[in-house]
């Protein structure tokens, strides 16, 4: 794996993130951080290689109120226009505990 690894934690949009070089962006997509909305834009103003949404399906059952479903995410790159702009991104949906394996293209 060749680049940088970019986690924001439990926060919220703040405009100077927008001005970093990231290569792999974990990204809380839930509603009581980022959100789907902020998420998606902060994708779009990085432009990584990879994003992992995180911070999603933590309780069981789903607690909808937290919202951040991957789903809802991509949604949201696709209707605001970005996910055309990423052709260079690759988007890693994983599983709570999931695995991924980060290679140079």
């Amino acid at each position: 794996m060749y680049g940088n690894i970019f986690h924001p934690g439990d926060t919220y949009y703040l405009e100077e993130l927008s001005n970093l070089h990231v290569d792999y962006l974990l990204l809380p997509i839930n509603d009581t951080n980022f959100g789907s909305g902020f998420a998606a834009m902060l994708t779009n103003q990085l432009q990584p290689k990879a994003v992992i949404p995180c911070h999603y399906g933590m309780y069981n059952p789903p607690s909808l109120w937290r919202g951040g479903h991957p789903v809802e995410y991509l949604a949201t790159l696709v209707a605001r226009g970005y996910w055309a702009s990423l052709p260079q991104t690759d988007l890693l949906i994983l599983k709570p505990g999931g695995k991924v394996i980060l290679s140079q293209r």
